[in-house]
């Protein structure tokens, strides 16, 4: 996906993965300068049908001056599982919603975030685990490296429903600090039904 200077992107990506089927998609967002403006305002849907394998990564290099924004929504059916990579390095400004939902018995999710920030920018990444079903698993790992007067938030929330017994959670946000105008927000948390 590439942003012109100026110009408003509003793509959707529909990813569907088959009983069975196993696959790995790289998308790349970004601008053909680094000083490129505009806005993004775009989605992700992922679909893992039962017994399904799915290695999806994603690299963000917007251009220092665009907004974006993006939902990101992944279902995970029956034993299948996604092990989803995200690499945020551009943009002025990021507000980000990646929700992943265990819809069935056995499924398996792992996702993996590094942010490198500088000047003045703002990468916030709002992620939910949602796991609907017994025996399902998920792991997510957020680090992030902030300069100068950069910000990150990464606020994390483990949904467990009533229904999802045996469920095996972890969720984990590391920052270093290269700049002491630099500031990260952590904010995990857990809701158990």
């Amino acid at each position: 996906v590439g942003l012109t200077d100026g110009a408003t992107d509003t793509g959707h990506t529909l990813i569907v993965i088959d009983e069975g089927a196993e696959a790995t998609f790289l998308v790349e967002s970004n601008s053909p300068a680094s000083d490129s403006s505009g806005l993004h305002c775009g989605a992700v849907e992922i679909i893992v049908k039962p017994g399904g394998v799915l290695r999806y990564v994603n690299l963000q290099d917007w251009g220092r001056k665009v907004w974006h924004f993006a939902q990101q929504r992944a279902s995970i059916g029956k034993n299948a599982s996604i092990q989803w990579t995200v690499a945020a390095l551009g943009s002025q400004f990021s507000q980000v919603s990646q929700q992943v939902a265990l819809v069935g018995e056995g499924a398996y999710s792992q996702v993996n975030g590094v942010l490198f920030t500088q000047d003045k920018q703002q990468l916030t990444y709002n992620t939910l685990q949602h796991h609907q079903a017994p025996f399902c698993r998920s792991d997510f790992l957020y680090k992030s490296a902030l300069q100068d007067r950069s910000r990150t938030v990464w606020r994390g929330l483990i949904q467990v429903d009533a229904l999802a017994q045996k469920t095996d959670d972890y969720q984990r946000n590391d920052n270093l600090m290269l700049s002491d105008q630099a500031r990260a927000d952590s904010i995990p948390g857990l809701e158990i039904e």
